[in-house]
């Protein structure tokens, strides 16, 4: 599916892009984090997580090449780094803020620039936006964890890039719609 949005979305693109995709992972418990760490304190697919208390799930872009250096996950490179740094940070406002913490992507495959620098290959926000419309969007924002469950906080943590198409879709409650469904194939 991914191969045939990159060649609608695009003429001609590289060869030798990422075609597997960026699973979503818990990746410990929020007091484990430690700033300077190079990476967080385990990777596991949530389903083998065996975790069921509070969680804080982090919605991403779209992984980057570093995300597909084994063992494949999100967030290794900055972006991993300044949520390590700040994360405790922001979720302390919370009384109780004993969080497991969830990484995904809202596209799980690399349309951020196909593997390469944005200014080497500016298709970016071209092939992130195909995707989403192609097959990202299948399931919006509400069908994750109601805001009245207590014991998930949903974050979006995505920019989009320099495109601001999606503001269009924001759901009648102000949700933008950035999510797909945990029930789509992976």
């Amino acid at each position: 599916m991914f191969e045939h949005t990159v060649n609608s979305a695009i003429a001609n693109p590289p060869a030798d892009y990422v075609r597997e995709t960026c699973p979503d992972q818990y990746v410990g418990m929020l007091y484990q984090f430690e700033k300077g760490a190079i990476d967080f304190p385990c990777r596991q697919l949530p389903e083998a997580s065996c975790f069921y208390g509070r969680r804080a799930i982090l919605i991403l872009e779209s992984p980057h090449k570093r995300e597909f250096v084994e063992p494949v996950g999100p967030a290794k490179g900055s972006t991993g780094s300044l949520i390590r740094k700040h994360l405790q940070g922001i979720l302390s406002a919370y009384e109780n803020s004993d969080f497991g913490i969830f990484l995904m992507n809202a596209i799980q495959n690399q349309p951020c620039s196909l593997g390469r620098s944005p200014k080497q290959y500016p298709y970016r926000d071209v092939v992130f936006k195909e995707a989403w419309e192609s097959y990202g969007q299948q399931t919006s924002f509400e069908a994750y964890p109601s805001p009245m469950d207590e014991m998930a906080l949903v974050i979006n943590a995505w920019h989009i890039g320099t495109e601001d198409w999606l503001r269009t879709t924001q759901g009648a409650n102000g949700s933008k719609s950035s999510l797909r469904s945990t029930q789509s194939s992976k």
